[in-house]
């Protein structure tokens, strides 16, 4: 025995040959167990790149409703005293005011009534986004299309939160009660 096999034996109890001999049976176990344990490996990969993807999702799908729930929560604390402002306005009007008095209630006035315009381009684009963000919710085997008739409108006026409601609305309560084939708008 050389002085390097006494050296190990008395460190490990084990001599260099039978340390060697365990080193090629593990070396062995590897090259067998090797491409499974890969294979593996990468699929434990993937279940976390989906996990993640499904947290990002969640997360950015409670952002969109806190977002919806808050611009409605605004729009309703907003118009409120708008409409009661030109209600007073509208009262003030009937009565008998200076030209400059009445110039200024029908500025008023006419800055109250305007509406927003969208375009059905817009709605189209913007349920075309939704209709990738609602996908992502339906059961697996229902699909969501859109389709916007040639016939509507090119401008409309309205409130464009209040029409994504209704949007939303409609998709969700489909989605609800469809087990299969497709939704359509």
């Amino acid at each position: 025995m050389t002085s390097a096999d006494s050296l190990t034996q008395i460190k490990t109890g084990w001599s260099l040959r039978t340390l060697v001999d365990q080193m090629i049976r593990i070396s062995d176990s590897i090259a067998v167990v090797g491409p499974q344990a890969y294979k593996m490996a990468m699929i434990f990969a993937g279940l976390g790149i989906r996990v993640a993807e499904a947290r990002i999702i969640a997360a950015y799908d409670e952002s969109a409703t806190l977002k919806s729930d808050f611009l409605a929560n605004m729009s309703n604390e907003i118009r409120t005293p708008m409409h009661g402002m030109l209600s007073a306005n509208a009262l003030l009007m009937d009565r008998n005011l200076s030209e400059e008095k009445r110039d200024l209630a029908e500025v008023i006035q006419e800055s109250g009534q305007l509406a927003p315009f969208l375009s059905w381009r817009d709605i189209a684009h913007i349920n075309h986004s939704i209709a990738r963000g609602f996908q992502n919710t339906l059961k697996p085997n229902v699909k969501f299309e859109l389709d916007l008739s040639p016939d509507l409108p090119k401008i409309i006026q309205g409130d464009p939160l209040r029409y994504w409601q209704v949007v939303q609305n409609l998709i969700n309560n489909a989605g609800k009660f469809t087990e299969g084939g497709s939704i359509r708008l």
